[in-house]
């Protein structure tokens, strides 16, 4: 039985997600539209706060938490966690403000539901379980010393500690939605980083690279065996066309550079073996393909390749053949 409980337990564990995920340039995105969600309250609280009549000091006291919060996560992004958890503080600050401001008026307290869901975007359980707990203990607390900050009917004022866990159970549970979504986002993102890891593998072994060119930015992708292939370090090179043909040999870049333009006006793939110039000036021989792959309104957009060494080959053909 006991032995049943643990594999239990482990599995329940083993489904929630392991948070901290997101991948740099998403969080960047995200963080950005929760700060700029978050600076927002700022004006909001403070003509709220003259709706409420509690007076223009008052007011510009609150909004000024709230701006404190918002300056102090947008001073910190270059630290990624840091930042996440005071814009996650500023936002359950601007619940427990509204609320304040309102009389603790129950509809108001839906602003943490939405303000927890919004931290859930960050996929980090840090800032998530912060923004749980900040609502228990705002309602404890601030509901033990000044019930009618927080509620507005007797059950609650007279037990504070009591709807403060049952808020944070209503919150916990209304936030079961997003944390599914979460970890099925998790789970995509391993899943492609898995097949990256066999396509690298792959291409490692067949000795090919693979490269996409946006027609419309000029941005070039090179995969991590291309690199290999070209003898370049993918951290001090940027893959472009014109560094591509750089590295072709001087007898054959005009025949390269000749199909690849041939491709993009007539749409015909090319296949055409070629030889390539290390840094350190040996020679190797590969075989490129190439080919529009997305088109826009008849226009191409995205053309895709790959490139296979073949000097095993190339070297096996020029030796003399041997007679019986």
């Amino acid at each position: 039985m006991k032995h049943r409980v643990c594999n239990q337990w482990d599995a329940f564990w083993s489904w929630l997600p392991k948070g901290s995920t997101l991948p740099d340039e998403v969080w960047a995105q995200r963080h950005r539209a929760i700060l700029v969600l978050l600076w927002l309250h700022v004006p909001v609280i403070f003509l709220f706060s003259l709706a409420q009549h509690v007076g223009v000091l008052h007011g510009l006291s609150e909004a000024t938490v709230v701006a404190v919060f918002a300056w102090g996560a947008t001073a910190q992004r270059a630290q990624r966690r840091l930042s996440t958890v005071v814009a996650a503080l500023g936002l359950m600050t601007c619940s427990a403000i509204l609320v304040h401001l309102s009389g603790g008026l129950i509809e108001m307290h839906f602003h943490y539901f939405v303000m927890v869901a919004v931290v859930a975007l960050y996929q980090d359980w840090k800032p998530f379980l912060i923004a749980i707990g900040y609502v228990v203990l705002q309602h404890g607390v601030v509901g033990a010393l000044d019930p009618t900050a927080v509620y507005n009917h007797q059950a609650a004022i007279d037990h504070p500690w009591q709807w403060a866990g049952v808020h944070g159970l209503f919150i916990l549970g209304m936030s079961a939605a997003g944390i599914a979504s979460w970890r099925l986002n998790e789970s995509l993102v391993q899943a492609a980083a898995d097949r990256e890891e066999r396509l690298s593998e792959a291409q490692q072994l067949a000795l090919l690279g693979s490269w996409d060119w946006d027609l419309a930015s000029g941005g070039l992708t090179w995969s991590h065996e291309l690199y290999r292939l070209f003898g370049v370090d993918p951290d001090g090179f940027t893959p472009s066309p014109e560094a591509f043909l750089s590295r072709v040999h001087p007898e054959d870049r005009d025949a390269v550079d000749g199909e690849i333009r041939r491709t993009l006006e007539a749409g015909i793939p090319y296949a055409r073996d070629f030889r390539l110039v290390l840094p350190e000036d040996t020679v190797r021989w590969v075989h490129g393909r190439g080919a529009v792959t997305t088109r826009v309104d008849g226009r191409p957009t995205v053309m895709s390749g790959t490139v296979q060494d073949i000097t095993v080959r190339k070297r096996a053909e020029a030796e003399p053949r041997r007679g019986p």
